[in-house]
């Protein structure tokens, strides 16, 4: 059985230096969709909220999750549990991305569905949890706030489904005037996109706390690294344009637009994925595993 990865002797900062920027761009984010492009551009408030900057930055953030999943894996491949820890991490981020594109909609809306990717949710969660806490305990913190957030959307979500479809049975409450939530949707928006965050954040910390070189973490500093970013951030702002709205496929206009940028998107991260400078760093890193 492969020996596990070594912990670090002194646990890494949580304030990891990227984290810093990615939830200062987070509240930036906020600020320009909610206060200042409402200002500049009339009629930017009637946009569906898939195609504004925050439900492009929560797909960006768990498309990046996956990405570091997967590089992690390629270093690590058959490490035992680590490795396992990994696959959890990589299935629940492509699980996130599914669900930000509405296609579960035929088995999320009824509540046997709720219930069913609640239990896959909450394990993934619990397993995490279980597996970060003993090597550093605030990345488990990390997950515990994943958890809360998620709540957090879930019950804004099911709020305005209440409100819009007066049905009780999205949520068994009173569907009295719940017009007041027409001015509070971006609740719900920034608690998805905190949680793709924080749940990226948790997973940098687990990976940083080992002692060993991890090139997960630190491919990101390269020039491919960026381009690797730039890539899926193209991924995720033209997968906004073809997202599955509620029974309706996107605009043809939409949709042939977000083809383009997601087609741009992965060549990019092909030819990261491809670059001298990655396939070096991973032969150097493989030899001092």
């Amino acid at each position: 059985m492969p020996a596990p990865m070594p912990e670090a002797s002194h646990p890494a900062s949580l304030w990891l230096p990227p984290m810093l920027f990615i939830y200062g761009s987070c509240m930036l984010l906020f600020l320009l969709d909610n206060h200042l492009l409402p200002r500049i551009f009339v009629g930017y408030g009637a946009i569906e909220p898939e195609y504004r900057p925050l439900e492009q930055a929560t797909r960006f953030g768990y498309l990046l999750l996956v990405a570091v999943a997967f590089i992690h894996l390629k270093q690590f491949p058959d490490h035992g549990r680590e490795t396992r820890t990994t696959q959890v991490v990589l299935g629940l981020g492509v699980l996130m991305v599914f669900l930000e594109n509405n296609w579960d909609l035929w088995l999320r809306e009824p509540l046997l569905g709720r219930v069913l990717l609640s239990v896959l949710l909450t394990g993934s969660l619990l397993y995490l949890f279980i597996r970060f806490q003993p090597r550093d305990w605030r990345a488990a913190a990390l997950v515990v706030t994943v958890v809360l957030l998620l709540a957090v959307g879930q019950l804004m979500d099911s709020l305005h489904d209440t409100q819009k479809r007066h049905d009780p049975l999205v949520l068994p409450i009173s569907t009295g005037d719940l017009s007041f939530l027409d001015g509070l949707y971006w609740i719900e928006e920034i608690a998805e996109l905190l949680t793709a965050m924080v749940l990226l954040h948790a997973f940098a910390r687990w990976l940083a706390a080992s002692s060993g070189p991890v090139l997960a973490l630190e491919f990101w500093k390269t020039g491919q690294g960026y381009r690797l970013a730039a890539g899926l951030l193209l991924l995720a702002a033209g997968n906004g344009f073809t997202v599955y709205d509620h029974g309706h496929f996107a605009p043809w206009k939409f949709f042939i637009t977000g083809l383009v940028l997601m087609s741009t998107g992965a060549w990019m991260v092909n030819q990261a994925g491809k670059s001298d400078e990655y396939v070096s760093m991973k032969a150097a890193f493989l030899t001092e595993k």
